[in-house]
Parts: C-alpha cells; structure tokens; sequence
C-alpha cells in the first residue's frame, strides 16, 4: 500500500507531467508542492550557466520578494547552489548573513528552504521557500520537499531542453 508521500509525489508528477510548457508547469508548482509544506513565499531561481554574478528569481507565490535579476554574491541561493544540498533555516532575522534572508525576515517570515534543481550533473535553478512559521521546514518536510524537488526539476529541465529546441 502507498505512503502519503509517496502519493503525494505520484500526484505532483502527474500534475507536472500534464504540461506542455515551462510557463505553465511553473503555474502549477505551488499547488502543487501544499502538500508538502506550508509556505508563504515561493519562487525559482535560474542560475547563470556561465557562471555570472546574478541569477534570474522568478516568484511563483507571496509578495515577490525573490524576484527579478538578484546578485549571487551574499544570497542564499548563491549557497544553496555552492553547498549542492538544501539550505534551511528557522528563526530567521535582520541579522542573517545573506542580504536576500534579511529582506524575508522584514516582511516577517520566519523560515525558509532552498532547494537546488540539477540535471545531468549541472545545478540550473534552485527552487525557494519561506515561511511565517519558524516550523514549515521540519527535517521530514525537508526529506519530503528534496524528492519533490527532484521531480520538479526532471519536469523544468525537460520542457526548458524541448522549447529550447523547438527554437
């Protein structure tokens, strides 16, 4: 018999898999992903494949706070993507060492996830959380949140290589 995680991810692929384009698969990640954690904040960040000192933040959910063109140098997601493992934190304040964490924690949050989403050996994004509730990203939720990430990310990169090829 099937775990609720496991059809909670059987639901998030097939949810996933139903997408034709990148646009609308990342429009049903949010929903998606409520059943694997409460957050307030959601967003993807597309790394620069060359390397860059930016990365392209795209909010998916909340008020944007992880939007636009963003430096690398000093984020949160700069090391997610160096340290190549989800990065979580409780309790976050003005004091956080990232400027990016800082600017959640002043809109009140208190916790956030960041997950990196690689494929064929290459981090390209990484997919951000963050919560009112210094709780959302318990050590389950963020086991659960890792799987999730990986079918997210097979799910990105597949549609981001077809559009990319179709051009």
């Amino acid at each position: 018999m099937a775990t609720s995680s496991e059809d909670a991810l059987l639901s998030l692929s097939q949810s996933l898999g139903s997408c034709q384009h990148a646009d609308a698969l990342l429009a049903k990640i949010p929903l998606a992903l409520q059943q694997f954690a409460k957050f307030d904040e959601l967003a993807i960040a597309f790394v620069n494949s060359q390397g860059g000192d930016t990365f392209e933040a795209r909010s998916l959910q909340g008020r944007k706070i992880w939007q636009g063109t963003m430096p690398s140098a000093g984020s949160s997601v700069y090391a997610a993507v160096d340290k190549g493992a989800p990065l979580a934190e409780a309790g976050i304040g003005k004091y956080s060492n990232y400027y990016d964490v800082r600017k959640l924690a002043e809109a009140g949050l208190a916790s956030y996830a960041i997950f990196p989403l690689s494929c064929e050996g290459k981090i390209f994004a990484t997919l951000n959380m963050a919560s009112s509730s210094e709780r959302a990203f318990s050590a389950e939720a963020i086991q659960r949140l890792a799987l999730a990430s990986d079918y997210i990310a097979k799910h990105i990169y597949a549609l981001l290589a077809s559009e990319k090829a179709r051009q």
